[in-house]
């Protein structure tokens, strides 16, 4: 039996055990966290090795699919052709891929007959292959790529051995590119083989894309093909091909700057233009070996500081643009006297009130603070810097003396003041006012006697426009020229914008208006308008598209140039009246074209080789179309008794007869001299180069691109009606044929190939292929 102390000896036995074992997991527990700890930091340090040594993708975000049921999904935004392999891996043929707005991708085989067969055999198409992008993201571009990796060339560069024969033994693929992505697929299968996610990167979006070839600037021979693009963020890129790597990154538009954006085009050597407002085009280049720039040397006098009206002759005094002159700008002077004698100095305006008070000449009406606040004019006196006439809005004109800081003469004009001119010899005040009148002020000392206001009307006793401004500039040897602006009768012209000019024998007319400069030439019969070297407005009528072609061909440039010229005649014979400046830039290394397209139906034909653009050629697509308006409206002859006889001048004319004219695509082939435009009214006009006016009717091909689908009714604008009788052209681009398309929608993607004499066009309801040497409907 056990006793009560052998129990106590068990149980103190026991507690021992428990205590020991409690210690051992202790410690295990400790030995474990540590040997965990060193792991995860091994592990955590061989991490960050491979991590160092290998290139991180960025985090891409998630990018929602857009719905099937979008009814803009079926817009046509890009056409290309293409000579590759579509139908099997062994022949290559003829064919035409379209890309919509829905991220879907059409691929059709074009059975072309030979070149002696050409006229006679019909052409066929047939659908081979269609791609659907999976996010159904817009198609902006396709690009085939040869067996090398490098893009198909245009039709007959290879032929005009300006361009290497594609690669016909590797494999070719072609490359989709979608406002979100760029895609490679192989051909003809159409496996996906590689791609770049844009979208889902940095949160851009494709607007402009081309295909552009960058050649070194050391070596002559070297250079490489790129894809160049521009996002809605204003960032150009520059993608390697055939891989599909990021190359370059620039900021070159803001991206508010949404018109800027719209209206890119790139050129084929990885230059682009941009219109940055609606009348200056910017030229920016991704290339080192095509630079322009301009490089001139302009001689001008220097600045004097205290006249911001006439200039003082200064001999041999002269400076070259760009450098700095240790004196105040005119401009920045007379604003600094306005601010310091009119708006913040109290004391300027009390001493000018009693010296009105003080004047017995100056009627009461005039005397009273009301009548000093509203500034209407402010001249410096051109012989003394000291005195400045101050000219306030009631009429009346007070002369300041700066030093003395008093009034020293009052002017007290009846009439509302417009402006002021001080002649150069400092006697006399020249003021132009409300009522159309102006007046001569002679300045004479206190106790030579003032003579009365002779107010001067030059266009009658009618209600006439003010004289908004009024100038005086002296001759040499001879009377000096009066020039004032308005002035005309209310009733009869005051719609007009004038210039006055009073003067025995003028020779030209210098005018800067507000979107261009006009130089009139006054001593020729007729008053013709000197032709403009520079400053030439280029939204005449409003930029609805351009285009840009490289290396033009020399034939067909001056094929061009004397069309222009034939358009030229109406301007004088003489030379332009402004000189100065020396023009050091180089000769271009080529002849390059920027045709842009405008809301009235013009195509103008810019020399875009140098630094500025020059006009060369003007087309006009209105001729063809019977239109509600007269075209030939233009202001030129005046109603027969009216005086003063009225013409327009000057070539900016915003207006727009009918907004269907307006030209939305271009594409031109400088090689075979055809041309083809696209409206807002679904034509497409075909065009081609002939030296001499031929007098010849426009055939008309209606196209029904919904193929009389049922229950579709347009309510759009109306088709635009061909003319069915002759119509005579002038030397340049001459019209053979119009093709229109049913509905009249507008035209959103246009292709042109003239070695296989085909154009393919697209709208927001489909697109179709048209045969210009048969003059047939290929495909639709």
């Amino acid at each position: 039996m056990e006793g009560p102390l052998s129990r106590v000896k068990s149980i103190k036995k026991s507690l021992r055990q428990s205590f020991r074992r409690i210690r051992r997991s202790r410690v295990s527990l400790r030995k474990n966290h540590i040997s965990n700890t060193n792991k995860i930091q091994e592990a955590n340090a061989r991490l960050e090795a491979e991590l160092a040594e290998m290139e991180l993708a960025p985090v891409q975000r998630k990018i929602e699919a857009r719905s099937s049921d979008d009814s803009f999904t079926g817009l046509v935004r890009t056409l290309y052709f293409a000579d590759t392999f579509l139908s099997d891996s062994s022949h290559n043929t003829p064919s035409l891929w379209a890309g919509t707005n829905g991220g879907t991708v059409f691929a059709y085989i074009l059975y072309i007959p030979s070149v002696e067969h050409r006229a006679d055999e019909a052409l066929t198409a047939q659908p081979a292959k269609e791609i659907q992008l999976m996010h159904r993201a817009p198609v902006v571009g396709i690009v085939v790529l040869d067996g090398h990796g490098a893009p198909l060339p245009e039709p007959l560069e290879t032929a005009h051995d300006l361009a290497r024969s594609p690669d016909l033994l590797g494999s070719h693929h072609v490359l989709v590119i979608s406002e979100e992505q760029f895609k490679v697929f192989t051909l003809p299968k159409l496996s996906s083989k590689m791609k770049l996610k844009l979208t889902a990167v940095d949160g851009s979006r494709v607007r402009r894309v081309g295909v552009a070839w960058f050649g070194s600037s050391r070596t002559e021979d070297y250079g490489e093909s790129g894809l160049v693009f521009l996002t809605n963020q204003g960032d150009m890129h520059v993608l390697s091909l055939p891989h599909i790597k990021m190359q370059i990154r620039y900021p070159c538009i803001r991206r508010e700057d949404v018109s800027g954006i719209a209206s890119c085009v790139f050129t084929k050597q990885g230059q682009g233009f941009y219109l940055m407002s609606p009348s200056e085009f910017e030229r920016f280049s991704l290339s080192t070996r095509y630079l322009v720039e301009p490089r001139c040397l302009v001689e001008a006098p220097l600045p004097s500081v205290f006249s911001n009206q006439h200039q003082p002759k200064l001999e041999g005094a002269s400076s070259a643009l760009g450098c700095t002159q240790d004196t105040e700008d005119p401009e920045s002077a007379a604003r600094r006297v306005m601010e310091h004698a009119l708006l913040n100095d109290e004391k300027v305006l009390q001493e000018i009130q009693k010296s009105l008070e003080g004047d017995q000449t100056v009627p009461d009406d005039y005397i009273g603070r009301r009548n000093l606040e509203h500034v209407e004019a402010l001249q410096e006196n051109p012989v003394n810097s000291n005195q400045v006439a101050i000219g306030y809005g009631r009429g009346l004109m007070v002369i300041w003396d700066l030093n003395h800081r008093c009034a020293i003469h009052h002017i007290p004009a009846t009439q509302q003041l417009e402006s002021m001119w001080w002649t150069e010899d400092g006697s006399c005040i020249l003021s132009s006012h409300s009522d159309g009148s102006y007046c001569s002020w002679t300045l004479r000392t206190v106790d030579e006697r003032e003579e009365e206001e002779k107010s001067n009307v030059p266009y009658g006793h009618f209600p006439c426009k003010a004289i908004n401004k009024i100038v005086q500039l002296p001759t040499v040897g001879g009377p000096p020229f009066l020039l004032f602006s308005g002035g005309m009768p209310r009733a009869s012209y005051g719609d007009r914008h004038c210039i006055t000019v009073i003067y025995r024998e003028p020779s030209a007319l210098v005018v800067l208006v507000e979107e261009e400069l006009v130089v009139i030439d006054l001593q020729t019969e007729g008053w013709p308008v000197i032709q403009t070297p520079y400053l030439v407005p280029l939204h005449s009528s409003a930029i609805t598209c351009s285009h840009h072609v490289s290396a033009i061909p020399l034939k067909l440039w001056e094929r061009i140039i004397a069309a222009g010229v034939v358009q030229n005649i109406h301007y004088s014979k003489k030379p332009w009246p402004i000189t100065g400046g020396q023009n050091l830039a180089p000769d271009p290394p080529q002849r390059d074209l920027l045709l842009t397209g405008h809301e009235d139906g013009t195509v103008r034909f810019w020399d875009a080789s140098g630094v500025c653009l020059y006009p060369l050629y003007k087309l006009s697509t209105a001729a063809v179309f019977n239109a509600d308006a007269d075209l030939n409206d233009n202001m030129s002859q005046s109603a027969e008794g009216d005086w003063p006889p009225f013409r327009k001048v000057g070539c900016f004319d915003p207006y727009s007869d009918d907004p269907r004219f307006g030209i939305q695509k271009i594409h031109l082939c400088k090689y075979s001299g055809y041309l083809t435009v696209a409206g807002t009214a679904g034509q497409i006009l075909m065009l081609e180069l002939n030296d001499e006016a031929a007098e010849q009717t426009v055939e008309s091909k209606v196209v029904d691109l919904l193929q009389g689908q049922e229950g579709f009714r347009w309510k759009g604008h109306t088709k635009l009606d061909v003319r069915e009788e002759s119509v005579l052209f002038p030397p340049g681009f001459q019209p053979f044929t119009v093709v229109q398309c049913q509905p009249p929608a507008v035209v959103t993607a246009l292709n042109l190939h003239s070695e296989w004499k085909l154009v393919a066009f697209g709208t927001s309801h489909g697109f179709g292929v048209y045969d210009y040497l048969q003059k047939n409907t290929v495909l639709v």
